[in-house]
């Protein structure tokens, strides 16, 4: 990872400032051994921190040479972290879950770490219900969809989907914060809810998406469209126009 902490890009919705070069272990919810995360941006810097600074050091586990595990079997399983401050000789070892790792970083408070503070697993983008937001002007229609930063396939097809609808539509985003707020439950703070107010028809807004998002199978044994708009997001009519 580069040292020049001034050029990085941050992870949204963290207390932490995490680079995005932790997108993956953040989508595994999975640290280790050797990743280092700093709570000041400037400690990534090639000098280090002149900030007050906690630094955490993943000791255990060690690092694997694929995928392991899923972000919900991670989330409890065993991480051994150094936990070291700026401007001091103070270093202490801390075993506890991943989970707490994680949630330390996003709450951006280490007593997260105490082992005996087990969190509750946020909800992920597939397990997060839609916000209905009234619409920015006067809107007949609202395509939602639900994405994660983690996930960069997705992020780059709603990269696409929002080229495609242009000035056709108004984009908007709410995250994590505000859906949790909304929902009454905690959201992974890695998701954002994606909202277009376009003025383009049903039927407009589902061939856009189908382009981004549909593949036909190659050994399908039928000629017949099998697209859903249903599994890649929600229309919302807000007038009976069609």
């Amino acid at each position: 990872m580069s040292s020049a902490g001034i050029l990085m890009e941050y992870v949204d919705g963290f207390s932490w400032p995490v680079p995005t070069a932790f997108l993956d272990a953040l989508s595994l919810c999975r640290f280790e051994q050797g990743d280092i995360l700093h709570s000041a941006k400037s400690a990534y810097g090639k000098w280090g921190s002149r900030d007050e600074c906690v630094t955490f050091r993943i000791l255990l586990p060690e690092r694997s040479s694929g995928v392991v595990g899923s972000f919900a079997t991670n989330w409890k399983s065993s991480v051994r972290v150094e936990v070291s401050f700026s401007g001091t000789q103070e270093k202490k070892e801390i075993q506890t879950t991943q989970g707490n790792l994680y949630c330390a970083m996003w709450k951006g408070d280490q007593g997260w770490l105490q082992p005996n503070l087990p969190p509750p697993i946020p909800r992920g983008e597939n397990a997060v219900s839609l916000v209905q937001v009234p619409p920015e002007g006067d809107f007949p229609r609202q395509f939602y969809k639900m994405s994660n930063r983690t996930n960069r396939t997705l992020e780059e097809k709603i990269s696409r989907l929002d080229k495609l609808f242009g000035d056709r539509a108004k984009h908007r985003t709410f995250d994590a914060e505000f859906l949790g707020d909304e929902l009454g439950y905690d959201v992974m703070p890695t998701v954002v809810q994606h909202v277009w107010d376009t003025h383009l028809s049903l039927s407009e807004i589902e061939e856009l998406v189908k382009r981004v998002f549909y593949k036909p199978a190659t050994n399908r044994k039928s000629d017949r469209d099998q697209f859903r708009l249903g599994a890649h997001g929600k229309i919302v009519k807000l007038d009976q126009g069609r």
